[in-house]
């Protein structure tokens, strides 16, 4: 038994360190599929969830569930083939936004929980702080601004007829999201010392 379990342990401190060491192991898996294709057939699943969402709430085609079903998956098949055909590869830039707008709301979730302690009535606060016109521009310039920084605007560049080859330059990109991030902050330092306003 001690003799069994003495092997265990070296074969264990052996294999060890090379796992660990080791690549990660969904990575040849997620570029197969980005290879194949598959990560784009998502994104024609996101779109299309998206627009029956906004479809359903906004009542623009009514509320048969039906149209708003087929009209929403045209609209996303139509958003999945546009890169196929005019050759640009928004998924990158997409992943990328997303990943920027996760960690952001990570942030400002830990941001509200660490805040609820210091204010009991903090739902309370925050509902009359989200009906102002100030919050509505800041959250607007937030969306730009990671509209910018994750490179969504080099694609729709390239799409409109700029340069395929180089598309918007990263110090563009860099000078334009400083300049839109501290439109925000102006914007937020601004309600913040006139009371909301």
């Amino acid at each position: 038994m001690k003799k069994e379990m003495f092997c265990l342990l070296l074969l264990s401190s052996l294999l060890l360190p090379t796992l660990c060491l080791s690549q990660n192991i969904f990575e040849p898996v997620i570029r197969r599929m980005y290879d194949l294709g598959i990560l784009n057939a998502f994104l024609l699943f996101m779109f299309a969830a998206i627009f029956f969402a906004v479809l359903n709430k906004s009542k623009v085609l009514g509320e048969s569930v039906a149209i708003n079903a087929i009209v929403s998956f045209i609209v996303s098949f139509f958003i999945f083939i546009a890169p196929i055909i005019i050759g640009v590869n928004l998924l990158p830039n997409i992943s990328l936004f997303f990943l920027q707008s996760a960690s952001i709301l990570l942030f400002v979730f830990m941001a509200l929980l660490l805040s609820s302690f210091f204010y009991p009535d903090l739902p309370q606060m925050l509902a009359k702080q989200f009906v102002r016109r100030t919050t509505l521009w800041a959250m607007l310039g937030l969306g730009a601004a990671l509209f910018v920084t994750s490179g969504l605007v080099s694609s729709f560049w390239r799409i409109g007829g700029g340069d395929a080859a180089t598309g918007v330059s990263s110090d563009v990109i860099v000078i334009a999201a400083g300049l839109v991030l501290f439109v925000v902050f102006l914007m937020i330092a601004s309600a913040a010392t006139r009371g909301g306003g």
